[in-house]
């Protein structure tokens, strides 16, 4: 089950969960996850640091193909994280290149893209450069945006790449069939080239867009569905069913206010009184009720840690203020004097 369209399999272009699900099982980064959600080798086999923290140069793997049977080359990553950092980016993901040299740059049309701090070297190498130290770089690799596109389809196929299966070459486990940008139900069928084959025992995945969460756990109960999302008040009815499993995911779900010169949001105060009146616990547990954690920061709980104390970064950064109505009141109060709406 997904709950919406893969619009595009081209990380430039867009970014969702479906699309993510849909890349992590038919396409083959740096890195991948294990069992642990730890990262370990994929495309690359290794990969060596310098003395300063800020090159990384990795060997890749001499037997990795494209599900068209074309080899994956280290320019193949290039030309995707070009792409990725590009101004003309529509994906909204620019910023998780940034440390790599001239990256935010680039991202702000002020360096060209072929300044980006990776490079091909011949075939099976590639080197990144960061602008400083990343304790987490190699964590990031497991990330779609940072996986490979292959370079002959994009210059074939221009702005249609990703937008079909055919206009498409994965490198994973999978290659997905029957796919249009538009389509509700999409296929992935086992990749004949993929380097490690022999340990994929699936042969096929069958792919359905089922957007309202009642009709997922109807369609779950008559067999039609191997997974269903639930959440709202088919979760809640649900939190004693044998079936129900709680993933994970690192994200979160934030209001973006409007703070133009000018705009009633503008105004701090006003902006503090409405972060102290959201009650994210209650939130979480009794409107959601799909397993979803209070969230104090842009960092996800449980998913990074400082290097240096060991500390979780959502934890270490949560402002020691979180829900308290009475001093919302007092927060609004002076913008409410001074507006002459007090009552």
């Amino acid at each position: 089950m997904e709950t919406d369209v893969v619009s595009s399999l081209d990380t430039s272009v867009t970014v969702s969960f479906p699309q993510w699900d849909t890349l992590v099982q038919t396409m083959a980064g740096l890195y991948r996850s294990d069992k642990n959600d730890q990262p370990v080798p994929s495309v690359a086999t290794s990969y060596h640091k310098s003395s300063d923290g800020k090159i990384y140069t990795f060997n890749l793997r001499h037997n990795a193909k494209w599900s068209n049977g074309d080899t994956v080359t280290a320019k193949d990553f290039v030309t995707a994280w070009r792409k990725g950092v590009s101004p003309k980016a529509m994906s909204g993901y620019n910023y998780i290149f940034s440390n790599i040299k001239n990256a935010d740059q680039i991202s702000q049309g002020k360096k060209a893209v072929s300044s980006l701090g990776v490079k091909a070297v011949g075939k099976y190498k590639l080197v990144v450069q960061l602008e400083n130290p990343e304790a987490t770089f190699i964590d990031k690799m497991v990330i779609p945006a940072f996986y490979p596109q292959n370079t002959l389809l994009v210059k074939k196929y221009g702005a249609k790449y990703g937008t079909a299966a055919k206009y498409t070459a994965f490198d994973g486990a999978f290659k997905v069939t029957k796919w249009t940008n538009t389509s509700e139900k999409w296929t992935a069928v086992k990749n004949p080239y993929y380097y490690a084959k022999s340990t994929v025992k699936l042969q096929k995945l069958n792919y359905q867009v089922v957007k309202d969460s009642n009709t997922a756990h109807q369609l779950f109960q008559q067999g039609s569905l191997d997974d269903a999302v639930v959440s709202g008040t088919t979760a809640q009815g649900l939190q004693n069913n044998k079936n129900l499993y709680y993933l994970y995911r690192s994200g979160n779900n934030f209001v973006k206010l409007n703070m133009a010169k000018g705009a009633v949001l503008a105004n701090k105060q006003l902006r503090q009184a409405l972060y102290l009146a959201v009650n994210r616990t209650q939130l979480s547990k009794k409107v959601l009720a799909n397993g979803s954690k209070p969230s104090y920061t842009f960092s996800a709980p449980n998913k990074a840690k400082d290097p240096a104390s060991g500390k979780d970064f959502a934890t270490a950064a949560q402002p020691k203020e979180t829900y308290n109505v009475a001093k919302k009141k007092l927060t609004m109060l002076p913008r409410l004097k001074s507006s002459g709406r007090m009552a």
